[in-house]
């Protein structure tokens, strides 16, 4: 096996060789590839509506002392796993059935992964190899790195075969088509198959690969479902949010599928979601190397090689610079007229300038299709107040004490 696979490229490679791969991926986000993945996004969310309609006839959750209540974490269970199926579908065109069952502990593995990666994040001397050695993670981050890199190892090398043979059956068309002529056809890849043709071209290698595959899809899955589940929470105690976005889901929707023109076409949807990233911002710190000597004020020098962090949680809070409702859940605060006269650089959900998240709008799609399929069935009500919650802050954002908060679900 190679290196720890879950690494997240995006957050901690050096600057050069994060441009690097930055460039090399950038056509696998592109507006056609991400609307090519509505179809996608239909059939799990509804299969995650499915999952909605069973608790919604009173099945009481297991870890639940609260009669026809549901807890926090198996709403979030069902939707960290919808977002690992379409993750997992778009980026490596792998159908699974995590919404179902997890018989290879592919669903566990990478939550603790995730939460290992959290604490290496807050305690960066883990970071250094022979003192994570020594640390009690060690031997669990190894075995669920190890059941990972089977997961991926299997399907890069089937897709690899499949990918090899499509490329020789369509080499071969393209001769035909364009014998004579120097203009090539127009191709359109999603995220595995770039990536193999990058390594066709000799850029990447095949550890590479399965590098950066199970890192996309775990990158995907949690920083989806995080956000989602934190604006149900959102939603769920704000009814009069809910319903406006309900009517309006109500007077948008024409069928039963979903599609890009729908997303944007509902304002108040996008109001909504924003202020879910704003007041609970799924990466909640961004951790940044300063490359070269800056002032931040005239006479404050931050000296290069400085290791920063960016507290994006209390920017997002800030009441010098969100006002009166800085602590609350306000979709209004992104009117229009509001958002107008706002600095760009206070709401720093995806980050800004050069890492600036490169799968931004695959993540909003994503999670609006979700939400829109979720809403537009059934409401959701909570037993808390968001001003009460608490939060575990690591690489992102997580409510503590999740076994004390409660939804029920009811169909509409």
């Amino acid at each position: 096996m190679g290196q720890n696979i879950i690494t997240f490229p995006f957050l901690f490679v050096p600057g050069q060789k994060w441009k690097n791969r930055r460039k090399q991926l950038n056509p696998t986000f592109n507006l056609a590839n991400l609307v090519s993945f509505f179809p996608i996004f239909n059939t799990i969310g509804n299969s995650l509506a499915d999952k909605f309609d069973v608790l919604a006839k009173g099945n009481k959750d297991v870890d639940s002392d609260h009669d026809n209540q549901i807890n926090y974490k198996t709403i979030e269970d069902f939707i960290n796993r919808a977002v690992l199926v379409a993750a997992c579908r778009t980026t490596m065109g792998t159908t699974t059935n995590f919404l179902d069952t997890d018989d290879e502990g592919i669903v566990e593995a990478y939550k603790v992964l995730f939460k290992i990666s959290s604490v290496k994040s807050y305690k960066p001397w883990l970071q250094l190899k022979p003192i994570f050695k020594m640390s009690k993670l060690y031997k669990i981050d190894v075995k669920y790195n190890e059941l990972i890199d089977m997961f991926v190892k299997k399907i890069v090398n089937e897709k690899n075969e499949i990918w090899k043979e499509n490329r020789e059956n369509n080499k071969s068309r393209e001769d035909d088509d364009f014998e004579g002529t120097t203009v090539p056809p127009v191709t359109r890849r999603n995220f595995i198959e770039h990536i193999f043709h990058l390594a066709e071209n000799g850029e990447l290698t095949m550890q590479d690969i399965e590098d950066e595959s199970s890192s996309m899809i775990l990158a995907a899955s949690e920083t989806v479902s995080n956000s989602l589940s934190l604006l149900l929470l959102c939603l769920a105690s704000h009814p009069d949010c809910q319903h406006k976005l309900q009517q309006e889901i109500d007077e948008t929707l024409n069928g039963a599928e979903i599609t890009i023109g729908d997303i944007q076409n509902m304002k108040y949807l996008d109001m909504v979601m924003n202020e879910g990233l704003r007041l609970m911002p799924t990466i909640p710190m961004l951790l940044r190397n300063v490359s070269d000597d800056f002032y931040l004020q005239k006479d404050v020098v931050v000296p290069k090689d400085t290791f920063i962090i960016i507290d994006t949680f209390h920017i997002h809070r800030d009441r010098k610079l969100w006002g009166p409702h800085a602590e609350d859940f306000y979709p209004e605060h992104f009117l229009p007229e509001n958002a107008a006269s706002r600095n760009p650089f206070i709401f720093l959900p995806f980050c800004r300038g050069l890492r600036f998240c490169i799968g931004w709008r695959y993540s909003l799609f994503l999670a609006k299709v979700f939400l829109v399929k979720i809403l537009r069935n059934y409401h959701i009500e909570t037993n808390v107040r968001l001003k009460d919650l608490k939060f575990i802050s690591g690489i992102s954002l997580k409510v503590k004490d999740k076994k004390n908060v409660h939804f029920t679900v009811s169909k509409r």
